[in-house]
Order: C-alpha cells, then sequence, then structure tokens
C-alpha cells in the first residue's frame, strides 16, 4: 500500500469541505446597516468603560474592595485591613453608583447588600 496521490487527497478535501465564507457574507449582507453600526457601538461602549475600569453598584448595595496585587505588597502580619495602598482588602467602600479606575486585573469587588441600623438600636 503506497502513498495516497496528493490529487486525490485535495478532491477529497474540496468534496467534504464546503466554503462558508461567502454564504456567511450573503448572510451579512441582508442585515440592515443602521443595525450594524448600533451593535458595534455598543461593543466600543462595552469596551470603552471596561478599559476605563467602571464599576456600577447599585444603590441597596455596598463594595467592599479587595486590591489583588500592589508594587507595596501585601497587608503586613498582624493588619486585617490595608490602610497604604497595600495589597488585601481596603479600608474605603464603594457607595452606590458608577466607579471608574477599579480594574479588574488589579481589584475585585465583593457587592453586599447595605444594612441600616436605625437610630436608638445596636447594630
Amino acid at each position: 500500500m503506497g502513498a495516497l496521490p496528493v490529487e486525490h487527497l485535495a478532491s477529497l478535501f474540496s468534496a467534504t469541505v464546503s466554503p462558508v465564507w461567502p454564504s456567511l457574507f450573503a448572510a451579512l449582507s441582508d442585515i440592515p446597516p443602521g443595525l450594524i453600526w448600533i451593535v458595534v457601538m455598543l461593543a466600543l461602549v462595552a469596551l470603552a468603560s471596561e478599559l476605563a475600569g467602571s464599576r456600577y453598584i447599585a444603590n441597596n448595595r455596598v463594595g467592599i474592595v479587595e486590591k489583588l496585587w500592589s508594587m507595596k505588597g501585601s497587608v503586613p502580619e498582624g493588619r486585617i485591613i490595608a490602610l497604604d495602598g497595600e495589597a488585601g482588602i481596603q479600608s474605603e467602600i464603594l457607595r452606590g453608583g458608577l466607579h471608574f479606575g477599579l480594574w479588574r486585573w488589579q481589584y475585585r469587588i465583593h457587592k453586599v447588600p447595605l444594612v441600616s441600623v436605625p437610630q436608638g438600636k445596636i447594630g
């Protein structure tokens, strides 16, 4: 049994694979151009907000900021909360709203319910 001729392999390959690109472009040409612009603009807005590090916290929640890494190192032994920009749970919390500069590769935001303690009650 010798090796199959190259022509035979090429004919088998072309018979089993159908061209996909022409049918894909034909399907895209049926979509209205306005819809394509809307999808492109929404994708650009999502990309811009991700690059800006934007995070949204609902008004009935609070965001606890955890810094995943820092050039200053980790929280020193004996402390729980990072006060000087170290990696770890930060001392500031995020109230409801839109916040910028909290990139996903550097910060993790833990969203927890907002707890209100009425006056005269002990929390």
